[in-house]
């Protein structure tokens, strides 16, 4: 059960195992997302293609995230790529000397020395410089649309609608988001 049931395997590691895990349940399977990876797979291979982009904000600690999510059809079936996903931060929060936010400060630290995490300057996001990454993901691709969670980003969807990429509001809670997980 545990290996099929994601949210089994960390239960039955722990109590029948002594197995210890970093979280208490888990949503994914985390090793079939991992064989699902394809590293060869990068943003040109796309080209010119249809996208959706998966918009997530924060302003100060958490990451900021906008997804391509583009859809090949592949022996009669729909496959879904996400490639590239661009990730921000504050600076302020990246290099944070505060001691309750350091360890997450050299997790980001790390990210951007990766080229995984784009800073932006002062305490919060500026949410203009996510704007002009998706008007630079529009020099390439057909933006079909641009679903984004509407808490914080009023003024950011409303300059996507001016530009014409369809911001669509999915609130992230239980009602929206229990049926599509299963």
């Amino acid at each position: 059960l545990g290996i099929t049931t994601p949210r089994q395997t960390n239960q039955i590691k722990t109590k029948h195992f002594n197995i210890w895990v970093s979280a208490k349940s888990a949503f994914y399977n985390m090793d079939h997302w991992r064989k699902a990876e394809d590293k060869s797979l990068k943003l040109e291979d796309f080209y010119g293609e249809d996208v959706y982009l998966g918009i997530d904000l924060a302003t100060k600690l958490d990451l900021n995230c906008v997804a391509p999510i583009f859809m090949r059809e592949i022996g009669g079936k729909k496959h879904y790529f996400s490639v590239s996903p661009l990730f921000f931060a504050p600076e302020d929060t990246i290099y944070s000397t505060d001691s309750d936010k350091l360890r997450t400060a050299e997790r980001y630290q790390s990210f951007v020395n990766q080229k995984a995490l784009i800073p932006s300057d002062g305490a919060e996001v500026d949410y203009r410089l996510i704007e002009e990454s998706i008007l630079k993901l529009r020099e390439h691709f057909s933006i079909v649309s641009s679903p984004i969670d509407p808490s914080g980003a009023v003024a950011l969807s409303h300059r996507l609608q001016d530009e014409g990429l369809e911001p669509i509001s999915i609130t992230q809670n239980y009602t929206n988001m229990s049926d599509p997980m299963k």
